[in-house]
C-alpha cells in the first residue's frame, strides 16, 4: 500500500487498531510504515481509546480482513494466516485480562491509583474524614502522595500535614478497608487509567521496532492531539538502562550531579554492565566513595531501587535539555 492510500472509515480504523494490537510489535511496525502519514495518525488515535474489546468484535475485525483477504491474489495464504491469528490472539487476550489483574507491587497497597489522575483521587478525599486521607497518602508511592495532596484545599492540605507528622503506625485491616473504599468509589477513574495505559504501552512497544519515519509521523500526531500521551510516549521510551547508551561525557556528568545515595541505590538494581559504565566514567575516589556506599546501605527495597533509578532519569532528561525521543533510530542520533 502506498503512503497516497485513501483515509478509511472511522469502522474501518477502529477494526485496524484492534487488529493491530492483536499482531504484536514486530508486525503491527511493519504494517504501519506502509500506510499513509494521516491513516497512521488516525488508527494511533483509535488504539490510546480503544476500550475493552470483546472477542465478538475481535472475531469481526479479523472475519473483515479474511473477506478482504479471500479477494486478493494470495487469497489462500492471507486466509490461512487470519484464521491462525484469530486462534492465536483470543487465547492470549484471556491470558493478557487475567495477568491485568494481578497487582504490579506487592509492596504497595495502594499502587492500583499510580496511573489515576490525582485529582480524582482529591476528589474521594474531599469527601473523607481527612484522617482517611492521611492514612491512604502515608501508604501511597512518595510522587503520587504529593501531587494528590497538591490537589486539596489549602485547609485540608494543613490539616493533613500535620496528621502525617504525628501519625502512627496503622493496623492493616484499616488500611484494607480504605483501599477497597477507593477501589469500589474509583472505579471508573481506574478503568480509564488502565485503558489508556495499555494504549499507550502498545504504542510504545510498536514505535520501538519502527522505523523513523513512522515514529516521527506518530509523535508529530501525539504532540498536537494529546501533549501528555507524547510525554508519556518518550518517559516509556528512554528508560535507566538507555543511559549506558549515551556517550561518556553525558554519563560522567550525570555520575557527578546524582546525589551518592540516590546513585548507589540505583546501581543496586543494575545490571553489572550499567555498574561498570558508570563507574568507568568516575574518578578514582568517587569509585572508592560509591562503593563505600553501596557497602553501608546493603540489600535494598524493589521501590527504592525504582524511585531512585526514576530520580536520575529525570536529571538525566534535565541535562540532555529533554532531547530524548522515543525510538532507538531518535536516541542514536539525539544522545551520542
Amino acid at each position: 500500500m502506498s503512503r497516497a492510500a485513501r483515509m478509511p472509515s472511522r469502522a474501518g480504523t477502529r477494526r485496524a487498531a484492534i487488529l493491530l494490537t492483536m499482531l504484536g510489535g514486530d508486525s503491527a511496525a511493519a504494517i504501519l510504515r506502509d500506510l499513509p502519514d494521516d491513516a497512521i495518525e488516525a488508527i494511533t488515535a483509535e488504539i490510546v481509546r480503544l476500550d475493552d474489546v470483546s472477542e465478538q468484535e475481535r472475531t469481526a475485525a479479523l472475519t473483515s480482513c479474511v473477506s478482504t483477504a479471500n479477494g486478493s491474489s494470495n487469497a489462500s495464504v492471507a486466509t490461512d494466516y487470519a484464521r491462525e491469528l484469530l486462534t492465536r490472539t483470543l487465547g492470549a487476550a484471556r491470558a493478557v485480562a487475567v495477568v491485568a489483574r494481578l497487582g504490579r507491587d506487592e509492596d504497595g497497597a495502594f499502587d492500583f491509583l499510580s496511573r489515576v489522575d490525582p485529582a480524582a483521587i482529591g476528589a474521594f478525599f474531599e469527601n473523607e474524614h481527612p484522617q482517611t486521607a492521611t492514612i491512604a497518602l502515608a501508604h501511597m508511592p512518595r510522587e503520587l502522595a504529593g501531587r494528590v495532596l497538591s490537589r486539596l484545599p489549602i485547609g485540608a492540605q494543613v490539616d493533613i500535614a500535620q496528621r502525617l507528622s504525628r501519625l502512627s503506625p496503622v493496623e492493616p485491616r484499616f488500611v484494607e478497608r480504605i483501599v477497597e473504599a477507593m477501589r469500589s468509589s474509583l472505579a471508573p477513574a481506574i478503568e480509564f487509567a488502565v485503558r489508556r495505559t495499555n494504549g499507550v504501552e502498545y504504542l510504545s512497544r510498536v514505535l520501538a521496532v519502527s522505523d523513523s519515519e513512522t515514529e516521527r509521523v506518530v509523535m508529530a500526531a501525539a504532540e498536537t492531539a494529546d501533549p501528555g500521551l507524547a510525554r508519556e510516549l518518550r518517559e516509556r521510551s528512554f528508560t535507566f538502562d538507555d543511559i549506558g547508551n549515551l556517550a561518556d561525557r553525558l554519563v560522567e556528568k550525570l555520575a557527578r550531579s546524582v546525589p551518592l545515595g540516590d546513585l548507589a541505590v540505583a546501581l543496586r538494581g543494575a545490571s553489572p554492565a550499567m555498574r561498570d559504565r558508570f563507574q568507568a566514567n568516575m574518578s578514582e575516589r568517587a569509585r572508592d566513595a560509591l562503593a563505600s556506599e553501596m557497602a553501608r546501605l546493603g540489600p535494598a527495597r524493589v521501590r527504592a531501587i525504582d524511585d531512585a533509578q526514576h530520580k536520575i532519569v529525570a536529571l538525566a532528561r534535565r541535562l540532555l535539555g529533554g532531547d530524548v525521543t522515543v525510538s532507538r533510530f531518535a536516541q542514536r542520533d539525539a544522545l551520542v
